[in-house]
């Protein structure tokens, strides 16, 4: 090998072949030396490098470049001027473009906060509106308008309020339309976000209104499910065949009512209505009762897409309330709190029964609450709402205590059976419990309707029964009804007075139409709206409580859907439902311990409420669950279906065990209401003395100290703790759905609507089928003991029991030990 010059370096490489010089196209050193050198076979090429420097500073390669011509220089600079300006002007296209972009979101993109956090991002032109959680993640999505009653381009914008980023709102030339969504966070020193929610609120000048929709399958959870205060499980159990709901008026109704021209009155139905939805991902939505709402249950059989849709109308039809006719108005609020349990009790505390709560709702949230607020164009409230639970002046369950401890008795007696000797036969079984005889025939009990006489015939003699029925230890619960016929002394002095709802004129009383077993009455409706006609309603009660030996009332017929179609109310209300309100207000005021059967923005008077009758047993613990879970935890069952109708589809052996499984039910009840229906029992050779056994069972049961002690406590929780129920679900039990709870055992924990628990000591899991004498048991962590059979459970996380066996003398009941 060649040696390199003084101070270059050498690089070598190896090849198992020479290299061609020409082609290896090598670059010569300065003495022209390539350095390739042939050893046996095997070349090694030398790459010398010059050193990089001299030690004068200057290169040791002297550069044969020539300088460059000017012309090259100068169509070089221009081309170099050519691209400056070309990225110049992309960089100003781009600008334009974000600027565009930005502006355009900032005209249909929104952003809601609340003090803490984005908590919706709202797009004016698609108009879905993402409703997000604490992480920021998707918890909900709406569809706003989603029939596209509003159209035309966005006008403007603006902040509603003050922070200007907790609020928008947009304004449409089309209808005069205004949206506004507004944010609020609620919270404490301890949590600072407990819950936060967003209010959507609609104003328009049309007859075609707003529908909006929220997907129930979009949920952090795909296992999510729904519940509500009227349908419990709302979905994913899906009852309906239809999966066309129409929108209908969400107040208390469930008859269906005509009106004097034959036009049938459509609304949601049920005793208990309250328009709240929450899901177990703890997202709540609960309209304003401020204005009328329509609601769509979108959910079916082997349906897609299930939703729940809000709208509203101008005008609140069903019937014509005749109001200040200020437009469509519908508000609603979505919130996201941190879990099912949490948003509930949160929801329960600051709007379902604001009168108790402990942190103080914004002013523009206040209509979304249950405030007691009920007539247009006024401020003022109902004198219910100047109601505190400290102001009452004892707890439900002392001061009716003969109502909680003794069961109520639905007395069927029929025509030509008041005489003496068979009103006594009918009551004698039934001596030995005591309790309240109820008698809830209206055309049987009174002479006619809104005279408040007792009838006295031949074939009923109501001072007999009085008489019996005192003598034998009961005490006595009659009904009343808002109307007053045509045909009674009272109706002219109370149309006179103005006590009488008017048709639109204001000319004559508007009529109604009620249909019993023997007749059709046309009778008018007493307007609660006018409290002269409400303190003249009350004092004949009174009076007629002074002449009749009766103990409790019951008042019937409190839904709005019983007004006339066409009517003019002395004030007028903002929404339809709160003739309701109003009705269980004067019940409230008769007496603590009267009965209604309508609950509807009421939460606060803590009243017993008939629960409308259901299909089956089953139902009848999920409409339970759903008045518990809507504020509403004094409730008292009613009978499926009556005993002569039953008996008329189904053997005797089989109602007799439907008998015997509706007793062990309703002693776990907060009224203990049993329908007694004597002699047509008797004559259809059911077995009276097993019933009384049961009956007594069961009543003992109920009555005894550790059932009693944890009642007591669950009514006094319900009335001092707003957001508690008497009979709670099962996912309200301490520690149900803990963390090793995954997903489906979740999801079916959330499912029970068979099952409950009364506080937090007392797992019930009644038998609601005739035939059945097994099922599965759900028990949540805890040791537990069945009352009835002394088995024990010592279960640490949760556990299914598969079968339990339960004869039909019992029904599996356990206790915390």
């Amino acid at each position: 090998m060649a040696p390199g010059k003084s101070g270059s370096s050498i690089v070598k490489f190896s090849s198992l072949s020479s290299a061609n010089r020409d082609d290896m196209n090598l670059i010569e050193s300065e003495d022209g030396e390539i350095g390739e050198e042939i050893n046996g076979g095997r070349a090694h090429l030398e790459f010398r490098f010059p050193p990089s420097s001299t030690n004068n500073g200057t290169s040791s390669h002297q550069s044969n470049d020539k300088e460059e011509p000017s012309e090259q220089r100068r169509k070089r600079s221009q081309r170099w001027r050519v691209r400056a300006l070309l990225i110049i002007l992309a960089c100003i296209i781009i600008t334009v473009l974000l600027l565009v972009w930005h502006f355009y979101n900032l005209q249909h993109f929104l952003e809601i906060r609340d003090k803490y956090r984005k908590v919706a991002k709202f797009n004016a032109e698609t108009r879905y509106m993402s409703v997000l959680d604490k992480q920021g993640n998707l918890a909900a999505e709406f569809l706003l308008d989603s029939k596209g009653a509003v159209s035309g381009d966005l006008q403007y914008m603006h902040a509603c309020n003050e922070p200007s980023e907790t609020s928008s709102c947009l304004h449409w030339a089309h209808k005069n339309t205004s949206l506004s969504l507004t944010a609020f966070g609620f919270g404490d020193e301890d949590d600072i976000d407990k819950m936060h929610c967003i209010k959507v609120e609609w104003k328009m000048q049309s007859t075609t209104t707003p529908v909006d929709c929220v997907d129930l399958t979009v949920a952090p959870d795909d296992k999510v499910v729904w519940f509500g205060a009227h349908n419990y499980i709302t979905y994913p159990h899906a009852n309906m065949d239809s999966c066309d709901d129409p929108m209908l008026q969400y107040i208390p109704g469930g008859f269906s009512v005509k009106n004097p021209f034959g036009t049938i009155l459509q609304n949601k139905g049920g005793s208990v209505i309250e328009p709240m939805w929450i899901s177990s991902t703890g997202v709540v939505i609960k309209a304003s009762t401020h204005h009328a709402v329509r609601v769509s249950e979108q959910v079916c059989k082997n349906g897609t897409n299930p939703q729940i849709c809000l709208s509203s109308a101008p005008d609140d039809s069903h019937q014509s309330l005749h109001h200040d006719n200020d437009g469509f108005h519908m508000d609603y609020m979505v919130c996201v709190g941190d879990s099912l349990h949490a948003a509930h009790q949160e929801t329960i505390e600051h709007f379902i029964k604001p009168l108790s709560q402990k942190h103080t709702v914004p002013e523009y949230f206040q209509d979304m609450t249950n405030d007691g607020a009920y007539f247009e164009g006024d401020v003022e409230k109902s004198i219910i709402g100047s109601i505190k639970p400290s102001d009452l002046p004892s707890t439900l369950h002392s001061q009716c205590s003969w109502l909680v401890e003794k069961p109520l008795w639905n007395i069927i007696i029929h025509d030509n059976d008041f005489a003496t000797p068979s009103i006594e036969a009918h009551l004698q079984s039934l001596r030995k419990f005591g309790g309240t005889v109820h008698l809830s025939d209206i055309a049987q009990v009174y002479d006619k309707l809104g005279d408040f006489v007792l009838r006295n015939d031949v074939e009923v003699s109501m001072d007999n029964f009085t008489s019996v029925a005192k003598k034998s230890g009961f005490k006595i619960m009659l009904p009343f009804t808002p109307f007053v016929n045509y045909d009674t002394k009272h109706f002219n002095k109370a149309a006179m007075s103005g006590y009488l709802i008017f048709d639109e004129d204001q000319s004559v009383p508007s009529l109604t139409r009620l249909t019993t077993h023997e007749k059709t009455l046309f009778p008018g409706v007493i307007d609660l709206t006018n409290e002269n006609a409400s303190s003249w309603f009350i004092n004949e009660i009174t009076n007629f409580n002074t002449r009749a030996p009766v103990d409790y009332f019951h008042m019937f017929y409190g839904q709005s859907t019983w007004i006339p179609n066409h009517y003019r109310l002395s004030r007028p209300l903002h929404n339809p439902g709160h003739f309701s309100t109003l009705y269980a207000d004067v019940a409230f005021k008769i007496g603590r311990c009267t009965v209604t059967d309508v609950a509807y923005d009421s939460q606060i008077r803590h009243q017993f409420v008939l629960l409308s009758p259901s299909q089956s047993m089953k139902e009848t613990v999920s409409s339970a669950l759903a008045a518990g879970l809507g504020g509403y935890p004094f409730f008292i069952p009613t009978f499926p279906c009556p005993l002569h109708e039953a008996l008329k589809h189904m053997r005797p052996e089989a109602v007799q065990n439907g008998f015997i499984r509706w007793i062990q039910l309703v002693a776990f009840f907060p009224v203990m209401h049993i329908p007694w229906d004597y002699n047509t029992m008797i004559n259809a050779g059911m077995n009276v003395d097993e019933l009384t056994e049961m009956i007594q069972k069961y009543t003992d049961l109920r009555n005894s100290t550790t059932v009693h002690g944890i009642f007591e406590k669950a009514f006094l929780e319900a009335e001092t703790n707003s957001t508690k129920p008497v009979l709670t679900p099962m996912w309200m039990a301490p520690n149900a759905l803990n963390q090793r709870t995954n997903a489906d055992e979740k999801q079916r924990i959330l499912l029970l609507d068979d099952q409950f628990m009364i506080g937090t000591d007392l797992c019930v899991a009644p038998i609601l089928e005739m035939d059945a004498t097994k099922r599965d048991i759900y028990l949540p962590p805890g040791i537990w003991k069945d009352i009835l059979t002394s088995q024990s459970f010592d279960i640490k996380y949760s556990k299914w029991i598969k079968n339990y066996k339960a004869e039909i003398g019992n029904i599996p009941v356990f206790v915390r030990v």
